[in-house]
């Protein structure tokens, strides 16, 4: 990040800490629980599908179990790769809109990117975790702040690097760039729906 963006996020820290009150005691971990939590959920995830190859299909055969699957994959990457990738871009990104956001509009963010991408990405091709593209919708809201701060221009020169970097970190795969896209647009859309209670 440059001086300016840097400058940006401190100052919407301080404006904002009424939204954002520590659940702990200080330091980074306190100040981002939201955050926190959503990885430590990734991480369960993960070892969970280690541990037990076949959990996803378990939850599937409940009554009302696609429903479930489709919340679940919002915190499940996939993969250990995936959530060291993923997690990091939680953590970068996460923390710093959490800082800014109410927690409400964080979590929705979240959760709708990762629902809307895994839904979107099992609907084109079977790509229907929805923990790994989550993160983008994350890449939205980010975007959506930066185009209010820094105008257009670098949001989208932003945004287009982001895709232009996963496009080929994923090999051109269809199901997972339609999943990554529809979690970023979720993301931006969330943030214009709900920015109009709060600036």
């Amino acid at each position: 990040m440059d001086r300016d963006a840097r400058n940006y996020w401190r100052q919407q820290r301080r404006l904002n800490q009424r939204y954002n009150r520590p659940y702990w005691g200080g330091g980074t971990f306190a100040s981002a629980p939201v955050t926190v939590i959503l990885i430590g959920l990734m991480v369960l995830t993960t070892l969970l599908g280690l541990v037990v190859p076949g959990w996803t299909l378990a939850v599937g055969a409940i009554p009302g179990g696609r429903l479930w699957l489709l919340l679940l994959s919002t915190v499940n990457p996939g993969g250990l790769l995936s959530l060291v990738f993923a997690g990091l871009f939680v953590w970068l990104l996460g923390s710093e809109l959490e800082s800014i956001l109410p927690r409400w509009q964080y979590l929705l963010v979240f959760l709708a990117a990762g629902v809307v991408g895994a839904a979107l990405g099992g609907a084109v091709g079977g790509f229907g975790l929805g923990g790994s593209v989550a993160v983008f919708g994350l890449a939205g809201a980010y975007a959506f702040r930066l185009s209010r701060t820094q105008g257009r221009g670098p949001s989208l020169q932003w945004a287009a690097i982001l895709l232009l970097v996963n496009v080929v970190l994923t090999g051109f795969n269809v199901a997972a760039l339609v999943s990554m896209l529809g979690a970023f647009g979720t993301g931006l859309a969330v943030m214009a729906v709900t920015a109009q209670s709060r600036y």
